[in-house]
């Protein structure tokens, strides 16, 4: 039990900057919820000004009263408000972006903007902020990007990541971790998921790059197969760029099979995305927050995964004893083998209170 904050401490505000990718729905889902988690605890100012308005709606965060919402030249009033706030003995803390890490090396550009914005950090932390990175995981950087890592790292006050796996290769390479905490999006789990006792479709959720077409073709006709007519097989995007070739996977499973299937994308409502998986028996995906976000409307989650790219995925799955329900794309028998339940709510709960217990003691 979290004990009362020490009412002679001095006051507490929280500040973001949603920069993200902006048609992932599972990115919506995850500042969302880190949002939900800081404003619980602190009047929290938000800048949706690099946003464009369908992020910001897919975040639904209008109604909440203590969420301080900026738009207009939202970044420049942000960091004004940070340090005007700072400088009057408010402990400031500053959450940045969370999500994976460390895929592709950075280009020139990307470089040059995360030293200047190091810099930035480095100006707040001087000023007393409490810079914080939560709910992040990390593939292997390039040595670029493990210097401009490093450096960031240094000036943070927490560094929370989301897996053991992630964990591990920070410390090797030299980098301090606070701690390893459940992914955000296990926020979901405040409310109960969409119940549905009706569930006829299996459901394909994929993205394609550094993966061949044909690979994933040819693992989803197998299962598709191995599942049978009696089922109804839904593609689906919650990824603007997933779209197209989604849409060319239905049309090819489809005439492959000759079973019945739909296709649907949503990448601007985490309620609705939600209400679509109710409907599924499981979902089969190398996207981590269409897994999450399946697992909470009740559909089984089944990583169809590369091992080769697909780390963050493993790390979070081993940590969360599933790794029975992972399964590589070069190998769709391994269905037969597979749980297919739906994951144990109060275990998600777990999940969740975790988070929400950490996030309180960390702002106080």
């Amino acid at each position: 039990m979290i004990g009362a904050r020490d009412p002679s401490a001095p006051p507490v505000r929280a500040f973001m900057s949603v920069k993200t990718q902006f048609d992932n729905l599972g990115d919506a889902l995850i500042n969302r919820e880190l949002a939900r988690l800081i404003s619980a605890h602190a009047a929290t100012t938000i800048d949706f000004s690099r946003c464009p308005d369908s992020f910001r709606q897919a975040m639904k965060l209008e109604a909440s009263s203590n969420i301080r919402p900026l738009a207009r030249f939202g970044y420049v009033r942000l960091l004004a408000r940070m340090t005007t706030a700072a400088m009057a003995g408010t402990q400031c803390y500053f959450f940045l972006n969370p999500g994976g890490l460390g895929r592709r090396p950075l280009s020139r550009k990307q470089l040059r903007s995360g030293s200047l914005n190091n810099l930035l950090l480095w100006a707040l932390r001087s000023l007393g902020v409490r810079v914080c990175l939560l709910g992040v995981s990390y593939d292997p950087l390039d040595s670029k990007s493990l210097k401009l890592t490093r450096e960031r790292a240094s000036l943070l006050h927490r560094l929370v990541v989301r897996d053991e796996a992630s964990a591990t290769y920070l410390r090797s390479v030299g980098i301090r971790v606070d701690a390893i905490m459940p992914d955000l999006s296990f926020g979901l789990y405040q409310e109960d998921g969409p119940s549905n006792k009706d569930r006829p479709t299996i459901a394909f959720s994929f993205r394609f790059d550094g993966l061949g077409a044909r690979q994933i073709e040819a693992f989803v006709t197998a299962v598709m197969g191995h599942f049978g007519p009696e089922y109804r097989f839904a593609f689906v995007a919650q990824v603007g760029r997933d779209v197209g070739p989604m849409r060319s996977l239905e049309a090819v499973c489809q005439e492959a099979t000759g079973f019945q299937t739909n296709f649907y994308a949503c990448i601007d409502d985490i309620a609705k995305m939600g209400q679509y998986y109710a409907g599924c028996r499981a979902i089969f995906s190398n996207r981590l927050h269409a897994l999450l976000l399946a697992a909470h409307a009740g559909a089984a989650p089944v990583a169809a995964i590369d091992r080769t790219c697909d780390g963050k995925i493993i790390g979070l799955f081993d940590d969360m004893d599933l790794s029975d329900r992972i399964i590589s794309l070069n190998d769709p028998q391994a269905v037969n083998a597979c749980n297919l339940q739906s994951l144990d709510p109060f275990l998600m709960k777990a999940q969740y209170a975790k988070l929400s217990d950490y996030v309180e003691e960390l702002v106080r």
